[in-house]
């Protein structure tokens, strides 16, 4: 029997300082907009979920989101792209990001009858932000 575990590559920790600063839900620069990605699922959750996001002239990434983790990054306001996916499905979502403003999405893992898939959807910040709480801040790779 074989077993593989998908998306199980090391994410790096953010620094202390850093998560301390991002729970403190501060705005974006004025001319920047804020997105906080987080994943609830259960810790023994292994199945690897990676976040795409496209926004703007510069704001590209795409990264690892361990189950009790976050991320925070800024981009430039403007149409961008948010998305969730495991090797199988994608959960893609266009979004508009405005300066000044912070923007929150959730991401968790469900079972299907094939394979898991993912789903993003934005929360409302005062739930948000009582989740990240209690989570890790992840590096943007």
């Amino acid at each position: 029997m074989i077993f593989v575990l998908v998306g199980c590559e090391a994410v790096p920790k953010a620094s202390t300082e850093a998560d301390q600063r991002a729970k403190r839900f501060e705005p974006p620069p004025p001319n920047l907009g804020a997105i906080y990605v987080y994943r609830p699922d259960p810790k023994s959750l292994l199945w690897g979920v990676r976040i795409a996001f496209i926004g703007g002239i510069t704001t590209e990434l795409s990264t690892q989101l361990p189950s009790g983790t976050f991320l925070r990054f800024e981009s430039q306001p403007g149409l961008a792209e948010i998305s969730c996916f495991t090797t199988a499905l994608r959960d893609r979502h266009d979004i508009e990001v405005n300066a000044g403003q912070i923007r929150y999405f959730e991401t968790r893992v469900y079972f299907g009858d094939f394979s898991p898939y993912c789903l993003v959807r934005e929360v409302p910040a005062d739930s948000a932000q009582a989740t990240i709480l209690a989570m890790t801040r992840v590096e943007v790779q």
